[in-house]
């Protein structure tokens, strides 16, 4: 089936942009999930429940994880998407532009910093709704696993787009072939 104004060719583009999404989107889901199940296992195995609040709880803990994984997410994609643009695997976008900041560190620290705010303030307003006080092992192991999945899809899957596109700020700068 082809899209509504796309050539054969364009169609094929968007068919393998599509397909590259999800793959590598759930790569990184499943990467952050197996990490988010260690750290739950470094930090939290010998407590038999853990609260929600305080410096030990899982509203504070939402911070050093949704950081790391924002981070990775954003960077790793970025980086291996641009090798794979750069080699041929893989075309970037056409049309589509980004203004996240070209260089892939300060993007990966942008992202991972606007995403924690987010989630802090999720994590705080969801727990405190619940009057939840605290979360056995088991279900903080699978809460955290569950999260650190759903968050490292979504991120990578945007991170995947901005790499795939072309930097706004770059685009602007070049002189244009008219």
């Amino acid at each position: 089936m082809s899209h509504i104004g796309l050539n054969n060719e364009q169609n094929n583009q968007t068919n393998l942009h599509k397909a590259y999404l999800i793959k590598e989107s759930l790569i990184g889901g499943t990467i952050s999930l197996f990490i988010s199940i260690l750290f739950v296992f470094l930090v939290f195995s010998t407590d038999s429940l853990i609260p929600i609040n305080g410096t030990k709880g899982l509203v504070f803990d939402a911070i050093p994880q949704s950081f790391g994984i924002a981070f990775m997410a954003t960077l790793m994609p970025t980086l291996l998407t641009r090798k794979r643009i750069y080699s041929g695997k893989i075309n970037k976008i056409k049309g589509r532009y980004s203004r996240l900041p070209h260089n892939a560190l300060v993007r990966s620290v942008l992202v991972a910093f606007v995403v924690t705010m987010i989630a802090l303030t999720i994590h705080f307003f969801v727990f405190r709704a619940s009057s939840i006080e605290s979360l056995s092992f088991i279900n903080t192991l699978i809460f955290k696993a569950l999260y650190g999945a759903l968050l490292g899809t979504t991120v990578a899957y945007y991170a995947l787009i901005n790499a795939l596109s072309t930097s706004a700020l770059l685009a602007k700068n070049q002189p244009s072939s008219k």
